[in-house]
């Protein structure tokens, strides 16, 4: 058993099932901007490092003039339809719960715009109070760089040391690493375990409640 004071979590992925809704965003652009569609798993992939990112992986290497189109497209169907389908994984409010209930501080730290981010917790995990909400900043880098969590963690006012950082993918495992967290990553989301292990990952989960036991 470890002793932390803090809980950091990702969003997408790892809060809450974003998938069907992120390929239903990211469809939409590429059918605006007459381009092939791609299966929802692809998503899986296409998300995770920001809005510019997925439009410009989304679209074919000989269509990269269309990226900022598709971004401003993209940013305002998200606005309207971005947690059309989305809710919270099966354990995530027990688990939310139990992290209140023993008084342990929470925070999401995620590559989705901040606007989308703030907007998805307060109407998809309204039941809980985070101690922080971020969301990408235009004044930070996106993550993996360690930055915005460290600067979380100084909000917050718990030491990088006392925080667990759940996340789905090599990005949330280099970032929580960077900043001095514990590691630890979530196998119901839209990663597998290879990912994880090989990008640093100190603990692995595969449900919810098991990040108690780390407690």
């Amino acid at each position: 058993m470890l002793n932390f004071d803090a809980v950091m979590f990702d969003l997408d992925g790892t809060l809450v099932d974003t998938l069907a809704d992120i390929a239903n965003v990211g469809n939409y652009t590429l059918a605006k901007l007459g381009q092939p569609i791609h299966e929802i798993g692809a998503y899986r992939y296409l998300a995770g490092q920001g809005a510019r990112w997925l439009v410009e992986h989304a679209l074919e290497p000989d269509q990269q003039h269309l990226v900022e189109e598709g971004f401003e497209i993209l940013k305002a169907y998200q606005l309207e339809h971005g947690m059309d389908l989305a809710e919270p994984y099966e354990g995530i409010p027990q688990m939310l719960d139990e992290l209140t209930n023993r008084g342990l501080k929470k925070a999401v730290l995620s590559n989705k715009p901040d606007h989308a981010t703030q907007d998805m917790i307060r109407i998809k995990c309204d039941r809980w109070t985070f101690d922080a909400v971020w969301g990408h900043k235009d004044e930070f880098p996106l993550k993996p760089d360690a930055t915005s969590a460290i600067a979380v963690a100084e909000e917050v006012g718990v030491e990088p040391s006392r925080w667990l950082y759940l996340g789905d993918t090599k990005i949330d495992m280099e970032t929580a690493n960077g900043a001095g967290f514990h590691s630890v990553g979530v196998l119901w989301g839209f990663r597998d375990e290879q990912e994880l292990r090989d990008s640093g990952a100190r603990t692995i989960i595969s449900h919810p409640m098991e990040l108690i036991d780390l407690l």
